[in-house]
């Protein structure tokens, strides 16, 4: 009769770990936005500073990474590891409990971690989310005030609206433009403002 856990058994939960597809990972564990280029997708990596131009590639043929910011990469359980700041051990666990392949004890410290760390992934996630709807609510809107203003008559009577105009497209340039998380929260905060002030306006 085989015994449970054996290395054996180890080894062939990591090659099924392995096996598991990087887009699935990389939605489970990291999150983002994809752009997808033939057998590759690239996304603006969340590890390292600034990254305005997308360095976080997935090679779906391969199903392996590599940041050629951070200048990291590897497995799919290379990317659980950075993206919840755990070792390999604890990543293999947590992959093979959240995708069902088998029952893994994770010491409770650990297991708090992980928790906190998929907790702010998903306030990142929401933020994204409003964060985008507030630019797409205050684009709709900049046109909206635009085509009010499209005659002479209009624009003499909506003196108001003429000075919003120029402020409602500084704010929608700073959302288009942030990259930074700094930079994409004071965007963010104007623009909840803007929507606010705009409200009590109705215009």
């Amino acid at each position: 009769m085989r015994t449970k856990n054996t290395q054996a058994d180890y080894i062939d939960l990591v090659d099924q770990l392995k096996r598991i597809p990087i887009l699935q990972i990389f939605d489970s564990y990291v999150g983002g936005k994809l752009r997808h280029h033939g057998k590759k997708a690239v996304a603006a990596c969340p590890w390292h500073g600034r990254d305005s131009s997308p360095s976080l590639t997935l090679y779906v043929d391969r199903n392996n990474w590599y940041c050629y910011g951070c200048q990291k990469g590897g497995t799919v359980i290379d990317m659980v590891m950075v993206a919840l700041g755990v070792d390999f051990k604890t990543a293999v666990a947590t992959i093979a409990r959240d995708f069902g392949l088998r029952t893994c004890q994770i010491a409770p410290e650990v297991k708090k971690k992980i928790q906190q760390r998929q907790e702010s992934r998903n306030i990142d996630v929401a933020f994204e989310a409003d964060y985008e709807r507030c630019y797409l609510v205050l684009l709709t809107l900049k046109n909206d005030i635009a085509s009010k203003l499209s005659t002479y008559y209009e624009f003499e009577q909506n003196q108001k609206l003429v000075h919003t105009l120029p402020i409602l497209e500084g704010i929608i340039d700073e959302l288009s433009s942030a990259q930074a998380q700094a930079d994409k929260l004071r965007a963010w905060r104007l623009a909840r403002r803007m929507l606010i002030w705009l409200q009590t306006m109705n215009p």
